[in-house]
């Protein structure tokens, strides 16, 4: 991404209240990601508020290094019907901020499990 922005937010999405119940309003959305053109992010925009009810009443939009658009939002589960083209659910990894897929972490760890079967290891930790 070429351009990071981490906003202050004085809430817990988990918590309802000040008191650290579980809030499981929340447990039952999707956050998605579309990929989109430049010129095509306001359409794109102006779709999902129209058609879904987008949770937190935000969408994040990310530019990536290639010129690409990124529009990360939270759907409710029930409000799910049919999803704009070119759009991935994603998770988000809280400590780090960090987007990634199922099959993304399964890549890795298939990756992994090649190197150990192999018996490579970092050069730095043979010394």
């Amino acid at each position: 991404m070429a351009e990071i922005t981490t906003p202050y937010v004085d809430y817990d999405i988990y918590t309802e209240n000040n008191f650290g119940n579980l809030n499981f309003k929340d447990l039952n959305n999707k956050l998605f990601c579309t990929f989109t053109k430049k010129e095509y992010v306001d359409d794109l925009l102006n779709t999902l508020t129209s058609k879904y009810t987008i949770m937190y009443n935000k969408i994040f939009v990310l530019q990536s290094n290639n010129g690409e658009y990124v529009c990360t939002y939270n759907v409710d589960n029930g409000n799910i019907n049919d999803l704009p083209g070119n759009t991935i659910l994603v998770h988000r990894k809280k400590e780090s901020n960090t987007l990634y897929t199922i099959n993304a972490l399964n890549e890795l760890q298939s990756g992994m499990e090649s190197l150990q079967k192999h018996n490579f290891t970092n050069p730095a930790e043979r010394a």
